[in-house]
Order: C-alpha cells, then structure tokens, then sequence
C-alpha cells in the first residue's frame, strides 16, 4: 500500500494577550519539565526561548492558554 501526506491549515483566534507575562528562567524550565507541554518555544513561529528572555501568554479561543515570543505577540495585539 502506498501512504500519502495531507497537511492541514488551523486558524488561532486570540482572546485575550498579557504581552510581558514572565521572563522565561531557570525555575520556570525545571517547573515545566513536568508537564507535556514544556513551554520552550514560541507557539506561533518555534523560536526557542533562551534563558532571560520575556515570554507573552495568549489564550486562543478553543485552544488554551500558550506561549509566544515578544516578536509575535507584538504581531498579534495589533488593533
């Protein structure tokens, strides 16, 4: 049998943005590496956080509450 890909577009629907939620230290790293989803990248782009940089918390509407860089919060709280 043969396999194929299909890929899938999903659309995030913002409900509220806290642009400067906490910087993303080592406590914060030992505290997520208990839960599946670790909180090490940007949610929108993948960047990788790197110790001391500011983390922004977005709660997309049938999504949760998730991660972004500063760079795409900005993007995302344009009005």
């Amino acid at each position: 049998m043969k396999s194929f890909e299909k890929i899938t577009r999903k659309t995030y629907d913002p409900l509220w943005i806290k642009q400067e939620f906490m910087s993303y230290d080592q406590q914060f790293v030992d505290i997520r590496s208990k839960y599946k989803y670790k909180c090490a990248e940007c949610f929108k782009c993948s960047k990788r956080f790197a110790i001391g940089d500011m983390l922004a918390l977005v709660c997309f509407k049938n999504v949760g509450n998730k991660v972004l860089c500063q760079s795409c919060a900005k993007d995302l709280n344009v009005e």
